[in-house]
């Protein structure tokens, strides 16, 4: 199932909208998967962290960022823009 995802959503940039309601597990599928299309991987971060505000409250900040942090263990920050890290 998982790799059914990962082929149709890997164009990151155009179909963000529609990932971001996505199970984590989805989204960490997709993330990590080799044949991910973004120009830059601060793509994949600003995902991250769209995904995780859409489903973590305000009032829950800390387990979105514990959910941001142990995510980006996928993430290239040597492909990352410096103004983003």
């Amino acid at each position: 199932m998982k790799g059914y995802f990962i082929s149709k959503y890997r164009d990151l940039e155009r179909f963000e909208r529609s990932l971001v309601g996505f199970p984590l597990n989805i989204s960490e599928a997709i993330i990590s998967s080799d044949v991910l299309e973004v120009r830059t991987e601060d793509v994949v971060y600003n995902f991250l962290c769209k995904s995780a505000k859409a489903k973590y409250s305000q009032s829950q900040r800390y387990v979105r960022r514990a959910v941001v942090s142990q995510l980006a263990s996928h993430l290239w920050f040597c492909y990352m823009n410096v103004e983003t890290l």
